[in-house]
């Protein structure tokens, strides 16, 4: 599988309370994200589209860029990343609402824009309460990690990595995805 990284207190209190804040799924522009297309399951998971104002807002436009600096110095040596001016960047947010009828979850995949795999996904996992279930597993076979999102964690990965997040039966957690993907 290569590196996997975990990386805790990513942003300390104060300002990942700010990254939630502008993350709140209290916006009506939050969409299911199966009926978006993407790989969430069920009706607790949601996603932000990118046709709407709301993801395109100063404040979001703001969001992407904080968590793209962030990830990316996270992640440039251990996955040997290319200069930021060669990489296009992918950052979206995930609300997860747990339910024990029909919870959601992503089944396994792999990240890609028209077929082609990023480099790395990185996942921050900004706020997670009271969950039940959620896991994400990168990997298959015997390379399969299980990891347990926490707040204010970060987990990497190299792109082309199969993965999949498990039920979540209860509690809520919200996090963002970044991906980064070689500039053709």
């Amino acid at each position: 599988m290569g590196h996997l990284l975990r990386l805790d207190h990513v942003f300390g209190d104060d300002r990942r309370c700010r990254l939630v804040s502008l993350l709140s799924i209290e916006d009506p522009a939050w969409a299911r994200s199966d009926v978006l297309g993407h790989t969430g399951h069920g009706p607790g998971t949601r996603q932000l589209p990118p046709a709407s104002g709301r993801y395109h807002s100063p404040q979001m436009t703001t969001l992407r860029s904080v968590m793209a600096s962030v990830c990316y110095s996270a992640t440039k040596g251990l996955f040997d990343l290319p200069l930021p001016g060669h990489l296009d960047t992918q950052v979206f947010g995930v609300h997860k609402t747990g339910t024990p009828v029909d919870p959601p979850r992503q089944g396994p995949h792999v990240d890609n824009r028209d077929g082609v795999p990023p480099l790395v996904t990185a996942v921050y996992y900004a706020d997670v309460q009271d969950v039940d279930g959620g896991q994400i597993a990168v990997g298959r076979g015997v390379l399969r990690h299980l990891l347990t999102p926490m707040t204010d964690t970060l987990i990497a990965f190299p792109g082309d990595t199969t993965h999949e997040v498990l039920a979540v039966r209860a509690g809520h957690r919200l996090s963002v995805v970044c991906n980064f993907y070689a500039l053709t």
